[in-house]
């Protein structure tokens, strides 16, 4: 097994989204009293659409000019922003991601102007918790069940939104803690700084101690049977939490030890160019 596995990167961006648009909304709602969903909208539509336009434009000059081929299926899911859901295509497969996001844009503004954090903190954790409970189920099922239905292999895929949602939850409850209770999020990442650090390296790295662990011939089956459950049902959330402590540490410690190297304005501006770049 790989130390990093290929869709890790993903869970960290989706993160770090759930995060900086809760964050702006937040910020949004605190200075005029609601969130304007027009403008948000029009704002990551300038943001995604033309680029994304410029790539489906090459492909569809390739499928006219070259032997290049995409199904009717793969257009239609890369129009509507669900490749994650009808991904049947090599060529624009790495859309699904975009997919899950746009997915997350349509839900979250809408629910987060209804259930209002500033208002009703408790509220929108017990929905972001709920949405973290359905990623693990979403994988619990699919394991349970396996990719042999057509259903449960079209929406509890590897990609689809309900797989991916605790990424991007945990991220959205990161910005309402440190908004809502910055002195209490203040204090936890900032008084033992090592041990948050070590805290949240741990839980990135703890779905491959787990995975190896289930190669260990000396543990009792039942155990490595809780391993592979552990693994492939919580492994991703624990990522997703362990990139949380760090993203929070590096949020309000961006000076102290390789944070720095993170905010030097040459990564500031890949960041910048990452959705264009991707």
């Amino acid at each position: 097994h790989r130390l990093f596995d290929g869709h890790l990167g993903v869970r960290f961006f989706f993160v770090i989204s759930g995060f900086l648009i809760t964050w702006l909304m937040l910020t949004e709602e605190r200075r005029t009293g609601t969130v304007d969903l027009k403008n948000f909208y029009i704002r990551r539509a300038l943001r995604i659409l033309p680029v994304y336009l410029v790539f489906l434009a090459v492909l569809a000059v390739l499928q006219v000019f070259t032997p290049f081929q995409q199904s009717p299926l793969a257009w239609f899911g890369n129009l509507t922003f669900t490749t994650n859901f009808l991904n049947d295509s090599h060529s624009s497969n790495h859309l699904w991601s975009l997919a899950v996001e746009e997915q997350f844009y349509l839900l979250w503004p809408a629910l987060f102007v209804f259930f209002k954090p500033q208002a009703s903190r408790g509220r929108c954790l017990v929905l972001l918790t709920g949405a973290v409970l359905l990623a693990v189920a979403n994988r619990w099922l699919l394991e349970r069940v396996g990719p042999e239905s057509s259903v449960i292999a079209t929406l509890f895929n590897e990609w689809s939104f309900f797989n991916n949602a605790d990424s991007l939850c945990l991220g959205c409850v990161a910005a309402i803690l440190l908004a809502r209770a910055p002195d209490l999020v203040r204090g936890f990442a900032l008084r033992r700084p090592v041990l948050v650090l070590m805290a949240g390296a741990a839980l990135i790295a703890a779905p491959y101690v787990i995975h190896w662990m289930q190669s260990w011939k000396e543990l009792p089956g039942f155990v490595r049977s809780i391993c592979h459950v552990v693994h492939f049902c919580g492994g991703r959330t624990l990522q997703s939490l362990g990139f949380v402590l760090l993203l929070l540490q590096s949020v309000l410690a961006p000076r102290w030890g390789g944070y720095r190297l993170f905010n030097h304005p040459w990564f500031a501006q890949i960041g910048v160019l990452s959705y264009s770049i991707y």
